[in-house]
């Protein structure tokens, strides 16, 4: 039978079982307190750790959890960041790299190691050393991420300064080693120099003695080279040149004035360069000289060749000058009276034919006569701006015509250049000779023909190099040039080629070239030939640069009115026959005529006839008293005198001594009767 519990027992045990709950609780709470402390104490861990410590969670791998290094390196408030996921704080694709790690960790369950992490901050791009591992919850699945980051970026920095800088002392030492090289190199070239120097070198010190030789300095001054050690440089170096001061020269190198001179030794010519050894002038001088007796000695003899060649042309000058002259007397002759014989014959006379042969012809001895002017610089010159370029590209289609037909002709011509004064058909008949020259070098057959145009700066060498360098300016030059791809000529050729009636034609007067010289010469330009056997042939014309342009003014006669003869007109010449037939022309037009041989018969008929002379018609070159000489004192007699001055010579060379004395006009002979009569007429024409 069961005995029934008392309420004693059920209290005792009702309070056994609360003191065993009491004393569980207590361990509870002494195990929670435990927990929140060792919490405690890995917060503040968490909290102070110098490393960037975050959590994420697992599943849409926002920040739970930030600590202050984190807030501190990345700049923003934890506040702001608990909640967020790696795309509301940094771009797109830097936050794309950083989740795809976050998923490749917790797929895979282990620890990933990122060395190197580049990220951006408010404090700009840091670079960190990442690990990233997962944290499970107790069914194995993980529910957060942890992140710890190092800051690495001085360390970086750092390592990549060392690396640099250990790039740079590497190069600068290969440099070292490369100038080392250089030096050695360069060492031995120089020793290699020294000993081998087809000159003269030396080295004085600051009294100007010598300290140190090369090349053949010793053998040049006659001493051995230890000889000359010490020796005073005024003992040994003579100078070449008049008038020179060796030792002056060699106290002005010692000033910091680099000098140059030539000394002679041993019949030999040095040409030296003196300036300081070293940096300053206490190291003394170094003088290296090179050998030019050859140079000198080919000099003297072009020089002599170019003079020689010269006085040559200056002597056939004035013989074609005086010939074209005395000639261009007869052919006024032969040519005026026979258009005054044409004009008083009546169109059916039987000698009419012959006359206007002897006419024709005589036109064309006067065309030779022009070319002899034109090589002797005396042609007729109007003398006006010209451009080169301008004057090629209006004959273009005359020199098309004018070469073969297997020719090719091309053009390089400069743009807006500079004016040149000169006569623009002088300069068409230079052209036209140079492009049949060039056309006949080729033979009828194939090749090319360039004519270009230029400027050139040319100084006294290059102007040495052609053909009339007669002391000609340094300065600016325009030129054109024309070159062919002809048969060349030899030497002996090139050396003949201005000479009248020189030809290498089977037809031909041999006067083009020579025409062309005379022509440049008027122009006071100069000519430079390059040419060789079976490559061809440029000829360059050199013409002065222009400044502004001027012609002489031709005064206006003033116009006489009144009854009886139109005039009285005096007709000055020393040839009988160029007297006669002027006089007959202006006989017939009504003048009274008075004549005279020279320039002191001119002023005896002057003054015989008190002055009372309208015009005269004065020959520039006559014996005793030329024409420019007559005209003075002719104005002195009578101040408004019209003067109508006649010659040979270009225009230009003839007025130019008249420019400003109020010259009435100039007739160049040979003239027609026609021309005379014109000209003569022009004087007395009312000025409208």
């Amino acid at each position: 039978m069961s005995r029934q519990v008392t309420d004693a027992e059920r209290i005792t045990a009702l309070v056994n079982e609360v003191a065993v709950l009491a004393a569980e609780n207590a361990a509870l709470r002494e195990a929670a307190e435990r927990d929140r402390d060792n919490e405690r104490f890995l917060e503040s861990i968490v909290e102070y750790i110098p490393d960037m410590i975050f959590v994420k969670d697992a599943q849409e791998l926002r920040f739970v959890r930030f600590n202050a290094a984190g807030e501190a390196l990345l700049g923003f408030p934890r506040a702001d960041l608990l909640g967020k996921s790696d795309r509301d704080f940094f771009p797109h694709e830097e936050a794309d790299f950083f989740l795809n790690k976050d998923r490749q960790v917790l797929a895979a369950g282990g620890v990933l190691d990122i060395p190197e992490e580049p990220i951006h901050t408010t404090r700009g791009v840091r670079y960190l050393h990442t690990k990233k591992i997962p944290i499970h919850g107790d069914d194995g699945k993980p529910r957060f991420l942890l992140g710890i980051s190092e800051d690495i970026t001085e360390r970086k920095l750092s390592e990549e300064h060392l690396a640099r800088r250990t790039r740079e002392l590497a190069s600068a030492n290969a440099d070292l080693l490369r100038v080392d090289r250089d030096l050695r190199y360069s060492h031995a070239r120089l020793r290699a120099l020294l000993e081998h120097f087809p000159g003269v070198m030396w080295t004085t010190d600051a009294e100007f003695h010598f300290t140190s030789t090369a090349g053949a300095l010793a053998e040049a001054v006659g001493l051995a080279p230890d000889r000359v050690i010490g020796e005073p440089v005024e003992a040994w170096l003579q100078p070449a040149g008049p008038g020179q001061d060796v030792m002056a020269l060699h106290r002005l190198a010692l000033q910091g004035q680099p000098q140059g001179y030539e000394f002679r030794a041993l019949n030999r010519t040095f040409e030296v360069r003196l300036c300081w050894l070293g940096e300053s002038p206490a190291e003394g001088l170094i003088g290296v000289g090179l050998d030019v007796t050859e140079r000198r000695r080919d000099e003297a003899e072009r020089f002599e060749q170019r003079l020689e060649r010269a006085q040559k042309l200056e002597m056939l000058g004035l013989l074609a000058g005086g010939i074209a002259h005395d000639f261009n007397n007869l052919l006024t002759v032969i040519l005026g009276n026979a258009s005054l014989a044409l004009l008083r014959m009546s169109g059916h006379s039987p000698a009419r034919v012959p006359v206007e042969r002897v006419q024709s012809s005589a036109q064309t001895a006067a065309d030779l006569t022009r070319q002899l002017l034109a090589y002797s610089g005396k042609g007729r010159f109007v003398v006006e701006p010209v451009d080169l370029s301008a004057v090629v590209r209006e004959m273009g289609m005359l020199f098309k015509v004018s070469v073969g037909t297997q020719a090719s002709l091309k053009f390089n011509l400069a743009a807006n250049l500079p004016l040149c004064e000169a006569d623009g058909s002088q300069i068409r008949q230079i052209l036209i000779n140079l492009i049949t020259n060039a056309s006949d070098a080729l033979g009828g057959g194939p090749g090319n023909i360039t004519l270009t145009t230029g400027t050139v700066d040319a100084d006294r060498e290059y102007l040495s190099r052609a053909w009339l360098d007669e002391s000609l300016p340094p300065g600016p030059y325009v030129w054109v040039e024309v070159c062919d791809t002809g048969a060349g000529m030899a030497p002996d050729t090139q050396n003949h080629m201005f000479d009248p009636f020189f030809t290498t034609k089977d037809k031909g007067h041999g006067l083009g070239l020579s025409a062309t010289l005379g022509i440049v010469r008027g122009h006071r330009g100069a000519i430079r030939v390059y040419s060789e056997l079976g490559v061809g042939t440029t000829i360059r014309i050199l013409f002065p640069g222009s400044g502004p342009g001027h012609r002489a003014e031709v005064a206006a006669p003033e116009p006489r009115v009144g009854s009886g003869p139109l005039g009285r007109i005096l007709v000055v010449d020393d040839e009988q026959a160029i007297r006669t037939f002027a006089s007959d022309v202006l006989t017939g037009l009504g003048f009274l005529v008075l004549t005279a041989a020279d320039g002191v018969e001119a002023l005896q008929v002057i003054g015989a006839h008190s002055g009372q002379v309208d015009a005269v018609l004065l020959d520039m070159t006559m014996p005793r008293m030329g024409g420019e000489e007559a005209f003075r004192e002719m104005r002195k007699v009578k101040p408004d005198i019209r003067v109508l001055l006649s010659s040979g010579y270009n225009e230009q060379d003839a007025t130019s001594r008249f420019a400003g004395r109020g010259l009435a006009g100039f007739l160049q002979k040979p003239y027609t009767a026609q021309e005379l009569a014109e000209r003569v007429i022009a004087l007395f024409r009312p000025v409208a």
